[in-house]
């Protein structure tokens, strides 16, 4: 029998008044079976609605709603119903009638209730008016119980042999649907990608809800949430895009946050994290790869193998251009740097990256340097509410061998109402930590930067444009910002204009903080206990949507 109906009652009346007060007032001989019962049903309603399901009237609407659409939540109703009632039944207590409806919707068999009641069309207003069966009739449930409850234990005991290595299995099967999925994208079926991508978070989600120490799943549901942001992002649907972004960001902070505390627990996450790289390398793709080798150098920072692969991906890829140079000389200074360690690299071997990574930046010429904006935020300060302003952070990569000379930086950024802003650079400020938040400190007025060869360096910079209502700029959607510099070499003065393009997200809560702080008065900027009297509201950077640009500025 569907459990619904008591179900819906059961969260409806606890909107009302509390879980306990509405199950005892339902069925006060059996709330504690049937309390039972729903525990994991509410457990992962919660979870899947994102809050406790009875708050409100609306909300416990909603989840008995989901319930009732669910066959497979009601199925996991039922069988901890059987479990309880069959332990009831096996300790040969008195049950009451309110224990009889239960064992009604427990008993599942048709004939069973045409043999008790005399028609299953009759049980929903029995259980409204109670239920006065003969002991003949309780027998025949307590065996109907019985027997489901023995069947499923038979069932489990048949899973548990069959399942084996259940992870690895699954591991394979979600790498072969991300893979499918990023080609999906690739060939502009994004849709298709999306209905990937379900059946993997899918699976791996059923797996982390037995397991949620199993560092390989949470890694594999990091990665496919990452790809889903792409696939969402392909198709226009800006807030799914944030969503899964910021979920994927949620996962890979779990997985930092759990192997910063063990040493042994870090090698080997790293390890895992390098393999799962070296599969997209062997399958090409590449930059996808890279994430996962600089993943698995933060999880642990020694990973000599993951470093030379930064190398050896970032090697493959300069055949299209893409090739990141001042990455590759990272990489392999830290190659260098752990060379002591016993590695099958050897030093002929790292002798050979060498002389690849010179020719490669011999033939880079007049590449000069490549700006990548790290993080963003729009500023609202009080005393400068009609001002577009904002705060980026540029790493800044210099990727030849000469020393260069950062001279000018500018932005420009155009927004989803069709207005475009020049900005200039006002300020340099660094980021210093306090009591584990960001905090911007102003450091002086915009300067030139020296930057060595192959080294780079970190900027933060704040560009403002002209005097405007940041209200109607910064509306929820996706910007398209451009960060450059005019650039010199040391040797020859020759200037170079470097650009790189990029996307970036405004979510609606940031975009609701920047409407809020606009017109904030004085007593919310005393609470704000900022001494700068201003608020930083970050914006997401897509970095895969990077494009960068060079420019001779000879003969100007």
């Amino acid at each position: 029998m569907n459990p619904s109906p008591i179900v819906r009652r059961v969260l409806l009346g606890a909107a009302e008044a509390s879980l306990d007060v509405a199950g005892a007032a339902l069925l006060p001989g059996a709330w504690p079976v049937l309390r039972g019962a729903l525990e994991p049903v509410l457990d992962r309603l919660s979870k899947r609605l994102g809050g406790d399901v009875t708050a409100s009237r609306e909300r416990a609407q909603r989840a008995a709603d989901e319930f009732e659409a669910d066959e497979h939540l009601q199925e996991i109703f039922t069988s901890r119903l059987v479990d309880d009632l069959d332990e009831l039944i096996a300790r040969g207590e008195k049950l009451d009638a309110d224990v009889h409806k239960l064992m009604l919707i427990a008993a599942g068999s048709e004939d069973t209730l045409r043999a008790v009641l005399g028609g299953i069309d009759r049980i929903d207003r029995r259980l409204e008016e109670g239920v006065d069966l003969s002991e003949e009739a309780v027998e025949k449930l307590a065996e109907a119980v019985a027997a489901r409850a023995a069947t499923s234990r038979s069932v489990r005991g048949l899973a548990l042999r069959e399942m084996g290595p259940v992870a690895e299995l699954v591991e394979r099967q979600v790498q072969r649907l991300q893979v499918r999925a990023v080609e999906l994208v690739q060939e502009g079926a994004s849709d298709r990608a999306v209905d990937e991508l379900r059946e993997g978070l899918l699976l791996v989600a059923a797996l982390l809800n037995e397991a949620p120490t199993d560092v390989r799943l949470l890694l594999q549901l990091g990665f496919l949430y990452k790809t889903a942001a792409q696939a969402f992002d392909a198709l226009g649907e800006e807030g799914r895009v944030t969503e899964y972004v910021d979920a994927a960001e949620a996962v890979f902070g779990l997985v930092m946050e759990d192997t910063d505390r063990d040493y042994r627990s870090a090698i080997d996450t790293a390890n895992l994290v390098h393999g799962l790289g070296n599969i997209d390398q062997q399958k090409g793709a590449l930059e996808t790869a890279i994430l996962k080798y600089e993943m698995a150098t933060r999880i642990y920072p020694d990973h000599v193998y993951a470093w030379h692969d930064i190398f050896a991906a970032n090697h493959a890829l300069a055949s299209t251009g893409r090739a990141h140079l001042a990455q590759m000389r990272a990489a392999l200074d830290k190659v260098k740097e752990l060379e002591h360690q016993r590695t099958r690299l050897g030093r002929r071997h790292v002798a050979r990256l060498e002389r690849a990574l010179e020719a490669l930046e011999t033939q880079a010429g007049g590449r000069v340097v490549h700006i990548r904006p790290r993080w963003l935020a729009v500023v609202i300060a009080e005393d400068q509410t009609r001002l577009i302003a904002l705060n980026i952070t540029c790493d800044v990569f210099n990727e030849t061998a000469e020393r260069v000379t950062v001279r000018r930086l500018w932005a420009s950024v155009s927004g989803p109402g069709g207005r475009r802003f020049t900005l200039d650079p006002r300020l340099f400020y660094d980021v210093q930590p306090a009591s584990g938040e960001r905090v911007m400190r102003a450091t002086g007025d915009p300067q030139a930067v020296d930057v060595d060869g192959g080294a780079g360096a970190s900027i933060g910079v704040q560009f403002v444009g002209p005097d405007d209502d940041p209200r109607s700029f910064w509306l929820a959607g996706k910007y398209l910002l451009t960060v450059g510099a005019l650039v010199a070499r040391r040797a020859d003065e020759t200037e170079a204009t470097s650009e790189t393009r990029m996307t970036c997200r405004l979510g609606d809560y940031e975009a609701a903080q920047i409407q809020h702080w606009s017109t904030a008065d004085r007593g919310l900027w005393d609470q704000l206990n900022d001494p700068d009297r201003a608020i930083a509201i970050p914006l997401a950077v897509d970095e895969t949507a990077a494009t960068f640009e060079q420019r001779d500025e000879r003969g100007r």
